[in-house]
């Protein structure tokens, strides 16, 4: 089943208008023009979730709205989002999703040549930038995502540090699990499968998994700080794979030049 991590990021100085959101750059598996976004890589793609965040708490996203050729007369919207928070008490602490639709993904009739674009507005700071993000999780039409409800069972967890080198600002960049230079958990090289993941970055967005092979990136929501529960919809069984030899990379999005905190994961003997 494909499953992949897709989306939209902007800094901008929006003055309080709403303003289309450019997608994100390095997205190998779609394909944009402008400000729009085709998810080329999934024949009927649809929607099990969106998240959307402003980058500063009190400056507070106010709406969005999601549309295509196919839904333009009706489209997805909705107000308020996540956002980078300074405290324990705003923010990312659960990094709630906006849309929910896990078990019943609906692709309102888009195809993978549909044209997505993504509009949003927060409350105004005069003459200063900020960044906003819209995130899809997106599967093939007819298919729901499975995903764990937090009790499934864990064989191996791992945690990884270590990483170096920033990434460019809205700008999909992949990282090695396993190279030499971070610090991670000994791991006996057979079958397993990641069940769930929380990754780390003062203002990282989402992330996803990039496998030698199949289909999709299958990925998540960015916790901003570590008093940050992991986000709900990370928690999904992907692909198989050998824990060593066979270990998917990671690719993140952020808000600002940076790099990864850490990535927690939790496997499962398969």
């Amino acid at each position: 089943m494909p499953f992949s991590v897709v989306g939209f990021a902007e800094s901008e100085d929006r003055s309080g208008t709403p303003t289309n959101i450019a997608p994100i750059s390095g997205d190998v598996i779609s394909d944009s023009s402008g400000d729009e976004l085709r998810i080329s890589s999934i024949p009927n793609p649809a929607l099990a979730w969106i998240y959307t965040k402003a980058e500063k708490p009190g400056y507070p996203l106010n709406s969005w709205v999601i549309s295509s050729p196919e839904i333009a007369a009706v489209p997805l919207s909705g107000t308020g989002g996540d956002s980078i928070g300074s405290d324990t008490y705003f923010g990312t602490q659960m990094s709630p999703v906006q849309v929910d639709t896990r078990a019943f993904p609906s692709g309102y009739g888009m195809t993978n040549s549909s044209p997505i674009t993504a509009v949003a507005d927060t409350d105004d700071e005069a003459g200063v930038a900020q960044n906003i993000s819209v995130i899809l999780g997106t599967v093939q039409q007819g298919e729901s995502l499975m995903f764990n409800p937090g009790y499934t069972p864990i064989s191996y967890y791992n945690k990884i540090t270590g990483f170096s080198g920033n990434t460019s600002v809205n700008t999909w960049k992949t990282y090695s699990c396993t190279s030499s230079g971070l610090t991670f958990n000994s791991l006996p090289d057979e079958e397993v499968r990641i069940v769930s993941t929380r990754v780390e970055m003062p203002s990282g967005t989402a992330y996803r998994w990039v496998f030698p092979s199949g289909q999709g990136r299958p990925g998540g929501i960015i916790s901003n700080s570590n008093l940050s529960a992991t986000p709900a919809v990370n928690n999904f069984p992907t692909r198989t794979f050998r824990a060593i030899t066979e270990h998917p990379q990671i690719e993140v999005v952020s808000g600002a030049a940076e790099t990864i905190t850490s990535v927690e994961i939790a496997y499962q003997r398969v």
